[in-house]
């Protein structure tokens, strides 16, 4: 989507305009942050995997999470 926008590819971008690159990097920083989790505690950890189950539409269901 991002090359049909601009013409080119979003690397391509951050590569010619540092503002962009930086905030690319900024962006992809705050996503592994997200994504890369404190597996340590059990509780919370099937929690997420609870409400990451509830999200999974079943049934013909649109899932349910909140």
């Amino acid at each position: 989507m991002f090359e049909f926008q601009h013409g080119k590819s979003m690397w391509d971008v951050a590569r010619q305009n540092p503002e962009f690159n930086s905030l690319t990097n900024e962006r992809m920083a705050a996503d592994s942050r997200t994504v890369l989790h404190n597996w340590s505690d059990e509780l919370d950890c099937a929690n997420i995997l609870k409400r990451c189950k509830d999200a999974i539409p079943t049934e013909g269901g649109k899932g349910d999470y909140s």
